[in-house]
């Protein structure tokens, strides 16, 4: 055989999507070719062609399209399909027994017909509306198999049988519509979860929703995963809060977590695949938390996600083999090389407060106060224009200053943002609002009560040469009572009685002279 290929078993057609004859799929694209159809007998004169609309799988209800093209659903369609045609020897349209046997005609999952011998046609690729037509085709039978697709595709159409002409409201087409349907890679989305600490050692959360897409008749999950590679300044890392449509998932049961690294892995099992399968189309939600045990130079702490998935088209789907659990990576997981495959990075932003604890010293040089004790509170509008001193709630945190007159909180959370199409950050506010209060002084040195409000900018504080605090406090001494005579006033007191007592003495000496000479 030089032309024609016999049962080519090994080219397993990895994807999915079936498509019988006449069966429109559930998909979608732009208005297909409309073929008018003739009456009466074939026309052994003529040729025909298949027009090939291939469009993203659609849900329960979709509109079919029609074989002639009258009718066609409308999602779009998919660009870079590949499909080969083949002709099915040994059918004669215009034999009647031959027609008795199209009727029991099925293909294999591996694009062959038992009993048949098949001849290579044409190979053919979709253009950016999903369609693309297989042109002056004899009559006749032909196998359709999509042999290749874009790597966003998840599963592809299973082969299928075409007539030229095909037997259509009590006429013939010979320019026949087809819609082989197919699901598009489970989509992925993640965002922040809200802020509810403001601190170092706080928890962040993010929620990701995957889509989970129908699969075709024979077509199952070899795997499918939700990966979420967290950011090196998160620790105590963990999934949780697994859905699916809603419902409650078990771990263990429906999904394992697996960390590898820094890489958080919701893998499902088999049991799990099947829930997937059997709620499809539907969605996926898992929350993804950790702590953060530091914040980076630029404040900045990111994340992604993507879903790892994998199916494989059962060879005897009336008679299908219990698949077998899917190995847990054992090194971090590569994510798709297709941008449109990962989420953009959504981020939250944190800050830090410096501030310089002192008194005047020496002809006013600043001298470093240790000791001092303070307590920061989130402000009650966090992101005024002007940052005020009215605060709410209790403090965030709370620290001392070090011999150098610092005072450091270390981390405080500032806001939170997304990176847009183009991978731009779009953050919603570049600093947030803090109140610092003095809440005890270092010894001999007056308590400052008045709250200072302290605009946190996203990254760390540097201090260059002393300067560049967030904030100054400046303590006095405490006053205390003046020390008894001491000053001029004592002096002279002291100065006077001193002085009086010397005139008393030579007083009281020259009287007894006078006594004894009188004597």
């Amino acid at each position: 055989m030089t032309d024609t290929i016999r049962n080519r078993r090994g080219r397993v057609i990895a994807a999915t999507g079936a498509l019988a004859l006449g069966f429109a799929g559930l998909f979608t694209g732009s208005a297909a070719f409309a073929a008018p159809a003739s009456y009466g007998n074939i026309d052994d004169s003529k040729t025909g062609s298949i027009i090939i609309n291939k469009h993203e799988h659609q849900g329960v209800g979709a509109v079919n399209g029609k074989p002639d093209g009258e009718s066609v659903p409308t999602s779009p369609g998919i660009e870079g399909v590949e499909f080969t045609v083949y002709k099915v020897e040994g059918i004669d349209v215009k034999d009647a027994e031959d027609w008795n046997a199209l009727e029991a005609l099925s293909p294999n999952n591996n694009c062959s017909v038992d009993g048949y011998d098949i001849t290579e046609v044409d190979t053919v690729v979709t253009g950016e509306n999903g369609k693309v037509t297989v042109p002056n085709l004899e009559l006749g039978a032909y196998l359709v198999c999509e042999t290749d697709a874009p790597s966003t595709v998840v599963d592809r159409a299973l082969p299928f049988i075409v007539t030229i002409p095909l037997p259509f409201e009590n006429g013939w087409l010979y320019d026949v519509n087809v819609f082989p349907k197919n699901g598009l890679k489970a989509g992925i989305a993640k965002k922040n979860l809200p802020q509810e600490q403001l601190k170092v050692g706080s928890t962040v959360k993010f929620e990701v929703v995957a889509d989970v897409p129908t699969l075709a008749k024979g077509t199952h999950w070899e795997y499918f995963r939700i990966v979420d590679p967290m950011d090196a300044n998160l620790e105590d890392i963990k999934a949780a809060n697994v859905t699916l449509g809603g419902t409650a998932l078990a771990e263990g049961t429906d999904y394992k977590v697996v960390t590898v690294g820094q890489q958080l892995i919701v893998q499902f099992t088999v049991a799990g695949m099947k829930k997937l399968e059997a709620a499809a189309p539907s969605q996926v939600r898992v929350e993804f938390s950790g702590k953060i045990k530091q914040v980076p130079a630029d404040g900045v702490i990111a994340n992604y996600a993507f879903t790892d998935t994998k199916t494989y088209v059962d060879p005897d789907p009336e008679n299908p083999e219990e698949p077998e659990e899917p190995e847990e990576p054992e090194e971090p997981v590569d994510p798709p090389t297709d941008p449109e495959e990962v989420t953009p990075d959504v981020y939250s932003n944190w800050g830090d407060i410096k501030g310089l604890k002192y008194t005047d010293g020496k002809e006013g040089v600043k001298t470093s106060l240790a000791g001092a004790t303070f307590a920061v509170y989130a402000a009650a509008d966090p992101y005024a224009e002007e940052c005020v001193a009215d605060v709410t709630g209790e403090p965030v945190d709370t620290g001392t200053s070090d011999a150098a007159g610092l005072i450091h909180f270390e981390g405080l959370f500032v806001s939170q943002g997304i990176e847009d199409e183009e991978g731009n950050k779009v953050d919603e506010h570049d600093y947030r609002c803090y109140v610092i209060v003095e809440t005890a002084a270092p010894a001999g040195y007056v308590l400052d009560e008045t709250p200072r409000p302290v605009k946190v900018n996203i990254g760390q504080t540097t201090i260059v040469e002393g300067a560049g605090y967030d904030a100054e406090i400046k303590n006095t001494q405490q006053e205390v009572p003046e020390l008894p005579l001491t000053g001029g006033t004592g002096q002279l007191l002291v100065l006077g009685g001193g002085l009086a007592l010397i005139a008393l003495a030579i007083g009281l000496f020259a009287a007894r002279r006078r006594t004894q000479t009188q004597a």
